[in-house]
Parts: C-alpha cells; sequence; structure tokens
C-alpha cells in the first residue's frame, strides 16, 4: 500500500465501492435549506470550498450522541486545497508540485488557539477535482471524514490540552455505567484498550503501532515530546469517524465496511465516550 499520507489507495476504495457513498447518504437523507441539530456545536464561515451545506454538515456531526456535541465547540472555514510535501514528518504545501505526490491530500486539519475554541479548516478537493484525481462524489466522502476526524479532535482536546503548558486542566467525565475519570484519562483508556489491535485506518498507521506494552508511533518527531498522546489521538479520530460513518480505509478487508468486527471491545468504548457526561 501507498504511504499512509497519500490518499491513492483510499481513492481508489472511495471511487470502486458504492456502499460507502450509500453509507453517507443514509446519514445525509433529504436535508433541505435548514436543519436543527440536537445542540449547535459549530460555528460555519462562509466558503466556496466545502462540498456541502451548512445543514448537510450539521447533520453529519449531529450522527453523535448528544453528550459527545455538549463537550464540542469549534469554529469551521473552507480553505483551498493543500497537500503533504514529501519527507518524513506531515508539512503541508499548497503547490501541488512539491507534493509528495498529486493525491497526497490534506482533507482537513484542525489549529488549538489561545481563545479556546478549536478551529477546523476544511480544504475544498477542487483542484483534485479539475485534474481528475478524484470525482465529486468521493470528495463528498472524503470531506465528511475530515469533518467528523476533526470535530473528534476537539472533543479530545478537553483531555489532551493538560499535557501543555499554560493550558486548563482536563475535563471531567461520566461514563454511562456512572465511572468518573478525567478526560485525559479516558483518552489512555483508549489507548490501553487499543494496544494490541492495529490502526483503525490506513492513515492513522502513520502515528500508530500495536504494542502489548501501550503506544508506539512510526514516526517519532524528535521536535515534540507528544507523540504518544498525539498517537492516540489521530487514532480515536479516525476510530470515532469509522464509528459514525460505518466504513473506513484499511488494509484489512474484511473491515472496510464493518470497522469494528475484530475489536468488539473497542466499540463499546467508543460509544460510552462519546456518550459521557461532562461533569465539569
Amino acid at each position: 500500500m501507498t504511504n499512509p499520507l497519500d490518499m491513492c489507495d483510499t481513492i481508489a476504495f472511495y471511487e470502486n465501492t458504492p456502499e460507502v457513498d450509500k453509507k453517507l447518504d443514509v446519514i445525509l437523507g433529504q436535508t433541505f435549506g435548514f436543519y436543527v441539530p440536537k445542540v449547535r456545536s459549530l460555528c460555519l464561515a462562509e466558503s466556496e470550498h466545502y462540498q456541502f451545506s451548512f445543514a448537510q454538515m450539521r447533520k453529519i456531526v449531529d450522527k453523535l450522541p448528544k453528550n459527545a456535541q455538549i463537550r464540542l465547540k469549534a469554529k469551521v472555514s473552507g480553505n483551498p486545497d493543500l497537500w503533504f510535501s514529501n519527507g518524513n514528518q506531515p508539512i503541508p504545501t499548497s503547490d501541488i508540485d512539491k507534493a509528495r505526490s498529486p493525491t497526497a491530500i490534506i482533507p482537513s486539519y484542525i489549529e488549538f488557539s489561545a481563545d479556546g475554541v478549536p478551529k477546523i479548516q476544511l480544504y475544498g478537493l477542487g483542484k483534485s477535482i479539475e485534474n481528475v484525481i478524484l470525482t465529486t462524489k468521493t470528495a463528498r466522502i472524503i470531506q465528511a471524514e475530515g469533518l467528523l476526524h476533526e470535530v473528534t479532535h476537539a472533543i479530545n482536546w478537553l483531555g489532551r490540552r493538560e499535557i501543555y503548558n499554560g493550558q486548563p486542566k482536563s475535563t471531567i467525565l461520566q461514563f454511562p455505567d456512572g465511572e468518573k475519570m478525567s478526560a485525559l484519562d479516558a483518552l489512555k483508556e483508549f489507548g490501553n484498550v487499543m494496544a494490541t489491535h492495529s490502526p483503525m485506518s490506513h492513515y492513522s498507521s502513520f502515528y500508530w503501532e500495536p504494542s502489548g506494552n501501550g503506544i508506539k508511533t512510526f514516526h517519532d518527531d524528535p521536535n515534540r515530546d507528544d507523540n504518544d498522546i498525539r498517537a492516540i489521538d489521530e487514532e480515536l479520530a479516525e476510530t470515532v469517524a469509522a464509528y459514525t460513518l460505518g466504513f473506513t480505509f484499511t488494509s484489512n478487508l474484511e473491515r472496510r465496511l464493518d470497522p469494528f468486527v475484530d475489536r468488539p471491545e473497542v466499540k463499546t468504548f467508543v460509544r460510552n465516550y462519546l456518550n459521557a457526561k461532562l461533569v465539569e
């Protein structure tokens, strides 16, 4: 398979698997010009780079449980196409000629800013459509997955932020069984549950390597000291997207349309994590 930062194989899977498009259609249903979600957790900026209407984007995120959306607060904007450049680290470029390949597409990104409100960027994929690298149908699938991926990062930030200087303490969550734990401990517990499993997706394999003793990363960044929690965060973002959409791209053919067939305990944890109540 291609490098995890290259979407060549992912695009081929989306293009050639009608079931994926059908699963997204089921989520969207008949979405009209206005949609009222369970919780208004996103601030959406106007942009020509979205593959969806505001109503459709809210409907995708509204597939998450209400308790997860209560923990979510983010601003969303659309931006021109972006790719991963050559190199061992995920460095972006807006010049396709400097990309590691035309299919090394960056669908989305999240920035954690000083005001405490994460900023999600969705990249338009317009040049990739113009260059016949992917169809509009596949661009929509990619952007839906990217939106859910970044939304999960925003939710996870309530725990992850504690490890950084100057950031607030982790929030406390109450799981459906009544157990309380910090959001940071919840992330670490996900790492424990996932420790012996293969990565959820081809993309998350860039960060994640199964280990009986916990988390490793394929590509440790020597300039960072948060590689382990970042790997957990990326893996959970891909896992929540797979949980919500019902598909994932992975080398394991059996899991592509049934992402949790070999890991029911991971599915249970993710369901409980998303349904956990915000205590403080």
